[in-house]
Parts: C-alpha cells; sequence; structure tokens
C-alpha cells in the first residue's frame, strides 16, 4: 500500500511537469514584417506627394484597379479610373497642402490598415479662399505581387462640416450630399 502511495506520487508529479509541455502553445499568427511596414510607408509618402502635387494620375497609382474610395461629402467612388477622375475634380491639378499622420498600422496575410489623420490646406475650385480641412481615414492596403502595398478601399470622415457648406453656395464637385428620401 505504501508503495503504491509512492507511486501514485511521484506519476503525478511527473504528469504535472510533463503534460503542460505537451500541450501546444498558441500560435500567433505573423503580422506585418519591416519589409511590410517599409512598403506601407512608402504607399503614404507617394500618395501625399501626388496630392501636394495635385497630381491626379499618380494619386489614382496608390489604388488598385477594383478600389473603392469612400469620400467625405460625397458619392461612393468606385474604381481606379473614377478615383483619378474624382481627384481631378477637386484638386484641379492645383498644389494643396496635404498631411497624414498615421495613428495605427497593422496587417496580416496580404492585407493591412491604416488608421490616421489628415490635414488638407487648399483653394477650392470655384472659391478664393484656402481653407483648412482635418479629418481621419481608414486605409484597407492589399500587397501587390511586386511586394509593394496599395488602396483597395479608403474612407475619409472630416472633423467639422467642410467650410464650403457654410461659406459658399457652391461646393466642389463630388462633395454634395446625396439627398435622400
Amino acid at each position: 500500500m505504501k508503495s503504491t502511495r509512492w507511486f501514485v506520487a511521484v506519476m503525478s508529479v511527473v504528469m504535472a511537469l510533463y503534460l503542460p509541455s505537451c500541450q501546444q502553445a498558441p500560435q500567433n499568427p505573423p503580422g506585418l514584417t519591416d519589409a511590410d511596414k517599409q512598403q506601407i510607408s512608402a504607399h503614404r509618402e507617394a500618395l501625399v506627394k501626388a496630392v501636394r502635387e495635385g497630381n491626379a494620375s499618380a494619386f489614382a497609382a496608390q489604388f488598385t484597379e477594383d478600389a473603392i474610395y469612400l469620400q467625405e461629402e460625397g458619392e461612393m467612388v468606385r474604381g481606379r479610373v473614377a478615383i483619378e477622375k474624382n481627384f481631378q475634380s477637386w484638386a484641379g491639378g492645383q498644389s494643396v497642402d496635404y498631411s497624414v499622420e498615421p495613428v495605427e498600422v497593422s496587417g496580416l496575410d496580404g492585407l493591412a490598415y491604416e488608421v490616421g489623420t489628415f490635414t488638407i490646406k487648399w483653394t477650392p475650385p470655384g472659391t478664393t479662399e484656402k481653407v483648412t480641412i482635418t479629418g481621419k481615414h481608414i486605409w484597407i492596403l492589399r500587397k501587390q505581387a511586386d511586394g509593394s502595398w496599395k488602396d483597395t478601399a479608403d474612407i475619409s470622415n472630416l472633423n467639422q462640416p467642410p467650410p464650403w457648406t457654410q461659406q459658399h453656395e457652391s461646393a466642389p464637385s463630388g462633395s454634395k450630399k446625396k439627398k435622400v428620401d
């Protein structure tokens, strides 16, 4: 009886030490690599440069062919060609003072997102006054075959009503709200 208790005690200790090592540790999926983060940063810089230069084709090149752009105060825009036309309508080929500050960037398996803030200072087409607009964005990015990243879905929201709705009779093209009955 004494040897049975001893055996059970020893086996209990062995099992207590051994069993945890048999459990598979939870696998944390790999996130973005350093190279991915560098490419996403390069994407952001190219997009900001395109806006600052008023370059619609360079702006649109930062989007996938099938991208969706959910703009502030406007209609949903689908596809790179439509995004280029939309950009041209509000930037009008002029340079724009534009800055972006990423708040959070994360991703997994060829998809990433960026949450950030932006500031735009420019003179809207059809106006003479320079306006400042601040807001926030969420970019959903898709990794491309060459390792670069492009926007596949983009949504921006303003922190305040657009100045032209308060100061000007006509808003820039593409920025009027659609009436819903």
